[in-house]
C-alpha cells in the first residue's frame, strides 16, 4: 500500500480501503499485517498534516471523523495500532481544534547552562598513538585530531585548533566547547551523545579531548555493503529512535548541528552511534542573531547531505546566506542518513530540488517497512515548512525512545 499522500481526496480513499479491510476481516481473511500497515500509514499522514504532536490546526474534520469511525470497526490485535487509533480519536474528537493556530515560535537559541563547569585536560594521563586527521588548508586556522590513550578513559581523540589569523573570532570555538560540554553531561553508554573530557586554551591553540571510536557510520555502511549485510528492521528502529531522540533533545536546547552525515557519526564496538563534530553548529554572533530574526542563515553543511533549500545555493560563491529553518534542514540531513543506512547506497544527488520526486519514488520502491517509509517521506519533504520537527518525527517511530 502506498503511503497516504497530501491531498484531501486521500481521506475518501482511506475510508474505502478501511471498508474493504473490514469486509475482508468479516469474511475470515487474515488481515493482521495489512491492518497494521494501514493504521500506521493513516496515523503518520494525519500526524504530519495536522501536527497532532504540536497542537496544530484541525479543520474540515467531517471526512476525518468518518475515517476514524470506520477505523474503529477494524479488528486490531497489536498494541501499537490500538494506541495510534486512540491518539487520533482523542485528538480529532477534541473541541480544542477550533482554537486558531499560534504564531510559529522563533528558533530557540542555545545557551550553555550556567552551573556547568569547564573540565580541564590532564595531559599527564595521555599517551600519543597517531594523528587521525589534519587540515592545514584554512588560512585562518588549522585543525588536527590525534588518537591518544587516557590512563582513566581509554581511547580518546584530542582535537587541536591552531589560530593563524589574530582577528579570528574565538567565540566560534568556544561555542563548540559549550555544546560539547552541555551534551556530554547527558551522555550515557546507550545514547548518541559523546563524552567530552575537557578543554585547554593556550595562546593561539585550543585543545578539546573526547572519547574516541575508530569506525564512523560511513565506514560501517561501506563494510556492510561489501559483505552483503544489511540493517534489519530491529536495527533501523533502534537507530532511528536513538538518533532522532538525541536530535530532539538538542532541538529543545537550541542546538542545530548543521552538518549531519554518516562521517560525523561514530560507531562504538557495541554498535552504539555517537554524534560528533559541532564545529559549524549554531553561532551566537551578532550577525547570526540578526539573520535569525529574518529566517536567514549562513549556508552550512556538506554537499550531498544538505537540505534542498541549501544545496540549491551551495555552489554560488556570491550567496553565503539563505532563508531556511535550521532544525528542518537538520531533519532532512538525518532523513538522508537513515535512508542511506537502510539502502547502503550513495544518495548525493537525491538532495537536489529537481530530484525530490525521484527520492520519494526510491523510498516508495525500496523501503518496505511502512513506519520507516512514512518517517522518511516526511523527513525528506521538499518544502521545509512541511517537514516535521525532530519532536514530531520521533512520534512516527514505533516504540519511540524517551529522552534522557
Amino acid at each position: 500500500m502506498a503511503v497516504i499522500g497530501e491531498s484531501e481526496k486521500n481521506i475518501d480513499k482511506c475510508i474505502e480501503i478501511v471498508s474493504i479491510a473490514i469486509e475482508a476481516q468479516k469474511s475470515g481473511f487474515n488481515m493482521e499485517n495489512t491492518v497494521t500497515c494501514l493504521v500506521s500509514s493513516i496515523h503518520g499522514y494525519l500526524s504530519m498534516k495536522y501536527e497532532i504532536y504540536g497542537g496544530g490546526q484541525r479543520n474540515d474534520l467531517r471526512d476525518i471523523s468518518k475515517l476514524i469511525g470506520a477505523m474503529k470497526e477494524l479488528t486490531l490485535t497489536g498494541d501499537n495500532e490500538k494506541s495510534q487509533l486512540k491518539q487520533l480519536e482523542d485528538y480529532f474528537g477534541s473541541e480544542s481544534w477550533r482554537k486558531p493556530l499560534k504564531p510559529e515560535k522563533p528558533e530557540k537559541e542555545f545557551t550553555r547552562p550556567s552551573d556547568l563547569p569547564y573540565n580541564p585536560i590532564d595531559f599527564t594521563k595521555l599517551t600519543f598513538i597517531r594523528t587521525i586527521y589534519a587540515n592545514t588548508n584554512n588560512p585562518r586556522f588549522t585543525i588536527t585530531i590525534h588518537h591518544y590513550t587516557h590512563a582513566e578513559f581509554g581511547d580518546t581523540a584530542l582535537k587541536v585548533y591552531e589560530i593563524r589569523d589574530p582577528s579570528y573570532d574565538l567565540n566560534k570555538i568556544k561555542n563548540e566547547v559549550d555544546i560539547l560540554e552541555t551534551l556530554s553531561a547527558k551522555a550515557t553508554n546507550d545514547n548518541c551523545f559523546i563524552k567530552f573530557l575537557g578543554s585547554y586554551w593556550e595562546q593561539s591553540k585550543v585543545y578539546m579531548l573526547m572519547e574516541y571510536h575508530e569506525q564512523t557510520l560511513m565506514m560501517a555502511i561501506t563494510n556492510m555493503k561489501q559483505n552483503n549485510q544489511k540493517f534489519n528492521e530491529q536495527h533501523m528502529n533502534y537507530y532511528a529512535q536513538n538518533l532522532i531522540s538525541a536530535f530532539t533533545q538538542m532541538e529543545s536546547m537550541g542546538i542545530y548541528h548543521q552538518d549531519i552525515k554518516p562521517h560525523n557519526i561514530l560507531v562504538t564496538k557495541d554498535w552504539v552511534l555517537k554524534i560528533i563534530d559541532f564545529s559549524v553548529s549554531i553561532s551566537k554572533s551578532y550577525d547570526e542573531t540578526t539573520l535569525a530574526a529574518t529566517g536567514m542563515h549562513f549556508i552550512q553543511g556538506t554537499q550531498g547531505y544538505m537540505a534542498p533549500e541549501l544545496q540549491a545555493h551551495a555552489m554560488d560563491a556570491n550567496r553565503v546566506k539563505v532563508k531556511y529553518r535550521r532544525n528542518k534542514a537538520d531533519v532532512f540531513s538525518l532523513g538522508l542518513v537513515l535512508l542511506q543506512m537502510y539502502t547502503l547506497e550513495e544518495l548525493h544527488t537525491f538532495n537536489l530540488k529537481e530530484n525530490n520526486a525521484a527520492l520519494m519514488n526510491k523510498i516508495e520502491k525500496e523501503v518496505p517497512l511502512m513506519w520507516l517509509k512514512t518517517l522518511l517521506k516526511n523527513m525528506l519533504k521538499l518544502n521545509y515548512n512541511e517537514r516535521p520537527s525532530f519532536k514530531k518525527a520521533i512520534g512516527l517511530v514505533p516504540g519511540r525512545a524517551t529522552t534522557q
